[in-house]
């Protein structure tokens, strides 16, 4: 089906398009050809001209057209022979043109029923008419191109034959030139016949051919789509407006920018609190940990630990005790109460069960971790008494192995790893630790001296314990100075904003990082209403831990719990766990209200508004005025999509940048030279396209790259035949009973592996996707064939973040000139 077919057939399914996307295509299906640029269509004109000139009306006969199209014309499932072992069958032979493959197969079944001897034969016959035609068609064309399409005749005599043109119904294309053209064919001598056309508006056209030669004749009809000459672009600010007692206004102003006339809508998202993406997380910990003891009967310590907190984080936010979210998490965390008994021993906190470990081994982060819940439990009042034994065996661990290592660092070399004593502290919380255990050169006094030797997540630990403790002032200027450290490590990536690993390193801290650096900011006090706290809060919501072999193992979901309490805490900080906000977003200039919503449980759903340009149309620039009246925090997002009214010669930068090259190959190993402006290509080469994507900051989520395809170039599909392995795969490892591979777990840093390992071959356009970009540059290309001659648009390459469109780029555009075959 063409493109307008398509849509057609998308907007009468039920909900098969958002609101949005349904304005978007009823706005394609509206564009004519004065959306153009005045370059291209002058170029294109100019070029329509020199090629015949303007169009020549001719009256054409009644088309008769072919229309019974079969792959298969006849089947005979089973037919007994004659007294002479022969069989005949007859058929009608439809009206496809071409070669008829006839296959028959005998069997004689023996007196005990079973077949014993078969045997096959086939035969060809060829189905011609006297005058026959095949379609010599681009596949799909874009607006400006003006291109020679047409058919190829064949006769089974000498003779002159006319071959008329026409357009059924409305068309998106003209005709430049004459629209009936005489030849002289030879008898079985295939000759091609093209017209001179032009694309002028977007839509479709059904061109209509017939061949006449003396009383015979032929005909048939081609859908081709006319497309526009780039992708939508979406481009998008986001903000967040905290609501009071007395609506204080926030206004936005919007300048529309050139855009094709009817694609233009304007998106308003509005949500407030972080609470879906806390629930995803709980859940995916509960689903972890039930996978774990389903599959091999015992979950790992740091699971059980981990979901034991979840509960608790619920019970911050306005959502009901007896919902099915709240009861899963509640009923997990008594199992893994119970469970944990079993991972306790003497010697401390053990990963695995006792039955199952033949030497007890603990580690220090494990109970570390192991303290840490419990005394969030202790703030919570939901510790089981039962356990004071245990912990207290853990604790003892602790300072019994901290104590090991301070002595092996006496009198060597090696320093005594003071961030994991920050850690520690950090567990206890607002308590202290016991003095009983603590050392005095363990003193948090003597912990203070050795911040600069601190990772940024140990330094917001300190800052949060420092905060806990309630001695944020005796600890001024060290808080002051931590927290301006890790709020100017932040960069800024669309909606959302990142600690980096190191200053100047383009790659993002672990999200453990980023987490408690949330935590902290918010703790200390000092940077509650900046605006860049909100996108660290989008970047903690998103959840994508680094990339590697951390992803794969347990402790992801204690990162889990750190994003679950950093963004309870922000949304507490803004009142929004448990909101009661009314949100009014109005257009000044009219005076009309756009969107009404309340939220008062922090699970309501954003709200979402849609509407066309037109309805702001005016000569001053819209402004969209905001309020918020009560308490909490919304969260907002302006978006505009629309198609650009002319493309670009220099690439468009927003977050990425695009490049393409295209090579026209003539050597068997691959060589070739590069395209340029001036050159004309030949219609049966054979180009290689190279894209090129070049990003400042690692990309998670889905970077797709859309390349449209110009009217004169069809995409070769790398799946069509056999394809070998760009690289060989290590073997699979067994995570959980299943095989899994994935090559950013086993090649981290070589792209070249696993960027954009995803493509799709399609009429109209070649697509890429990656999953995660390393920021840098990367490349992908493809080989297309040159078909159809004429003058031809290359549209933008476009490159953008699936969760963050208007994180995007757009490569230069130029022209294409195809000359007819040799």
């Amino acid at each position: 089906a063409d493109g307008v077919e398509e849509m057609a057939m998308d907007a009468a399914a039920p909900g098969a398009a958002p609101p949005r996307a349904a304005m978007l295509k009823s706005g394609l299906e509206r564009a004519t050809a004065n959306t153009i640029a005045a370059p291209v269509a002058a170029e294109a004109e100019a070029y329509g001209t020199a090629m015949g000139g303007a169009a020549a009306a001719s009256a054409a006969p009644a088309v008769l057209l072919r229309s019974d199209f079969k792959a298969t014309a006849m089947f005979v499932g089973k037919a007994a022979a004659d007294a002479q072992g022969r069989v005949r069958v007859s058929f009608n032979v439809p009206d496809n043109i071409g070669t008829w493959v006839v296959r028959a197969v005998a069997v004689v079944a023996e007196k005990d029923g079973v077949t014993r001897r078969f045997g096959n034969a086939e035969a060809k016959v060829v189905a011609r008419r006297p005058v026959s035609l095949l379609a010599s068609m681009p596949r799909v064309v874009r607006v400006g191109d003006t291109f020679r399409a047409g058919c190829t005749v064949t006769a089974v005599r000498d003779g002159p034959v006319t071959l008329h043109a026409r357009f059924d119904g409305p068309s998106a294309l003209r005709f430049v030139g004459p629209t009936q053209k005489s030849v002289t064919l030879r008898a079985h001598a295939p000759q091609e016949i093209v017209f001179e056309l032009q694309s002028i508006a977007l839509g479709a056209a059904t061109v209509q051919y017939m061949a006449v030669q003396g009383g015979e004749s032929d005909a048939f009809e081609h859908k081709l789509s006319s497309l526009g000459l780039q992708e939508p672009v979406f481009m998008a600010t986001s903000f967040a407006i905290a609501a009071s007692l007395v609506p204080v206004p926030w206004d936005e102003a919007m300048r529309f920018p050139e855009a094709v006339p009817g694609s233009g809508v304007v998106t308003i998202v509005a949500g407030v609190g972080r609470f879906p993406a806390v629930q995803a997380a709980g859940e995916g910990v509960g689903q972890h940990v039930n996978a774990s003891i389903s599959e091999r009967g015992y979950a790992y310590a740091t699971d059980l630990l981990s979901i034991v907190l979840v509960p608790q984080v619920y019970d911050g936010y306005s959502v009901a005790s007896g919902t099915d979210v709240v009861e899963r998490a509640r009923t997990l965390r008594a199992l893994a109460l119970r469970e944990l008994v079993q991972h306790s021993s003497g010697a401390g906190l053990l990963e695995l069960p006792r039955s199952r470990m033949r030497y007890p081994w603990t580690s220090l982060s494990l109970n570390i971790f192991g303290v840490f819940v419990w005394h969030r439990l202790q703030e919570g009042s939901r510790t089981p008494l039962d356990y004071n034994a245990h912990v207290t065996h853990w604790e003892a661990a602790i300072w019994q192995e901290l104590e090991e290592m301070h002595l092996r660092a006496q009198g060597t070399d090696r320093r005594f790893p003071w961030g994991l004593l920050t850690e520690v502290y950090f567990a206890y919380g607002a308590q202290p630790p016991p003095a009983n255990m603590v050392p005095l050169h363990f003193a948090f006094e003597a912990l203070i001296q050795h911040v600069d030797v601190m990772s940024d997540l140990q330094r917001a630990m300190l800052v949060i314990t420092i905060c806990k403790r309630h001695e944020r002032g005796r600890y001024q200027e060290l808080v002051k100075s931590v927290t301006e450290l890790l709020y100017t490590s932040l960069r800024v990536q669309g909606r959302t904003a990142y600690i980096a690993r190191e200053e100047g390193s383009a790659h993002a801290a672990s999200m453990e990082t980023n987490a408690l650096v949330l935590w902290a900011l918010l703790e200390s006090g000092l940077y509650t209403r900046e605006p860049l706290l909100e996108k660290l809060a989008n970047y903690v919501a998103e959840g994508k831990e680094g990339h590697g072999l951390r992803a794969y193992y347990s402790f992801a979901t204690k990162v889990s719990v750190y994003r679950m309490m950093a963004l309870a805490e922000y949304d507490a900080a803004r009142g929004s766990a448990k909101p009661h906000l009314a949100l009014t977003v109005s257009e000044t200039g009219s005076g009309s209200v756009l969107m009404q919503q309340r939220f008062d449980a922090a699970a309501r759903p954003p709200a979402n508004y849609h509407s066309r340009w037109e309805a702001f149309a005016g000569p001053q620039p819209s402004v969209l005025q905001f309020e918020a009246v009560g308490s909490g925090e919304a969260s907002v997002t302006v978006a505009l999509e629309f198609i650009p009214n002319r493309t670009f010669a220099s690439p468009v930068y927003f977050g990425l940048f695009v490049e393409k090259a295209i090579v026209v190959l003539s050597g068997p190993d691959g060589s070739g030279v590069p395209y340029t402006p001036d050159m004309r290509l030949e219609a049966g080469q054979v180009v290689k396209v190279t894209i090129q994507v070049t990003t400042p900051d690692d990309l998670w989520n889905n970077v797709v790259v859309v390349d449209p395809l110009p009217g004169c170039l069809e995409a070769v599909d790398p799946n069509v035949g056999q394809s070998v392995p760009r690289y060989p795969r290590p073997p699979p490892r067994l995570r959980s009973r299943r095989l899994v591979y994935d090559p950013m777990m086993w090649f981290p840093y070589d792209p070249e592996r696993w960027a954009f390992p995803s493509m799709e071959v399609h009429k109209d356009e070649v697509t890429f996707m990656a999953r995660y970009l390393r920021a840098g540059s990367h490349t992908c290309t493809y080989e297309a064939v040159v078909v159809t001659s004429g003058l031809f648009r290359v549209p933008p390459t476009k490159a953008y973040l699936s969760t963050q469109p208007e994180l995007m780029g757009l490569s230069g555009s130029h022209s294409i000139t195809v000359a007819d075959r040799k």
